[in-house]
């Protein structure tokens, strides 16, 4: 026997429910990353400003901007996501002649990708040793002026690399450790400012690209717990198996193994 009118009713509600949910929550994490982007902005225009003298080195860090700033790409929400992060280290190596090499690590310090660094780089854990470390740590920047003997860097992929100056950056959402980016040379000793400032302005882009994949991978979860949940709700043959069908689903979606 099928469910009853008024179980039909409560199963429309919750999955109504959780449609709402799921699109507040990306508008509100898409809110988090316009605003984000618009004090990114101000400080991009900040650094054309102090760089109006030398119009030509300005450029590099305008297009890094525009790159940050240009719309999603149209289609699915996992259109075109994959490619952003190497696209990123890829400019950051094109528009600073003094840094040759680039990596992304994830939260647990593994690196996701590089570039300008040997195939095996990726996969690597924690590729700057005790640095690496320190910056998750802290969540503050640091600079080392020669990798091969800074003694935090002993022994580590980064020295092994050739790397000399290196800058590593976290990527923070509100406190929260999102990632680290790497940016070195192998010929210099010290990044310039403006080098200093391009590193900024890829790990602000960075932090955006992070999140926005985090906001949609929920966002897909959220919708297959929709259809799951629909699907339970549907088939069940009393409210009893309705219930039992929904907690399960609930509870695979959270992670949890309560043997239902």
């Amino acid at each position: 026997m099928g469910l009853s009118h008024r179980s039909r009713r409560a199963t429309a509600r919750t999955s109504s429910g959780i449609a709402r949910y799921a699109r507040r929550h990306s508008r509100h994490r898409r809110g988090r990353i316009l605003r984000r982007r618009s004090s990114s902005g101000r400080f991009a225009r900040h650094r054309r400003r102090a760089f109006s003298l030398a119009r030509g080195p300005a450029r590099p860090l305008a297009r890094i901007c525009r790159r940050r700033r240009g719309p999603a790409p149209r289609g699915s929400l996992g259109a075109d996501r994959e490619p952003r992060r190497p696209r990123l280290l890829d400019t950051l190596l094109e528009e600073s002649p003094g840094i040759d090499c680039a990596a992304l690590l994830d939260s647990s310090l593994i690196v996701r990708e590089a570039s300008g660094l040997e195939r095996g780089f990726v996969g690597c854990v924690a590729p700057a040793g005790a640095l690496d470390e320190e910056v998750a740590r802290t969540r503050m920047g640091l600079s080392v002026r020669d990798a091969v003997t800074d003694p935090r860097l002993a022994r580590s992929a980064v020295a092994q690399s050739g790397i000399r100056a290196l800058h590593v950056v976290p990527l923070l959402d509100r406190g929260v450790l999102l990632g680290i980016l790497h940016a070195g040379s192998r010929t210099a000793y010290e990044l310039s400012p403006l080098e200093l400032s391009l590193v900024r302005t890829a790990a602000t882009r960075a932090t955006d690209i992070v999140e926005m994949e985090a906001s949609t991978a929920e966002a897909h979860r959220l919708l297959a717990l929709q259809d799951e949940l629909a699907r339970t709700l549907s088939e069940a043959r009393t409210v009893e198996e309705a219930m039992k069908g929904a907690l399960s689903a609930l509870c695979q979606h959270l992670g949890f193994d309560v043997g239902l």
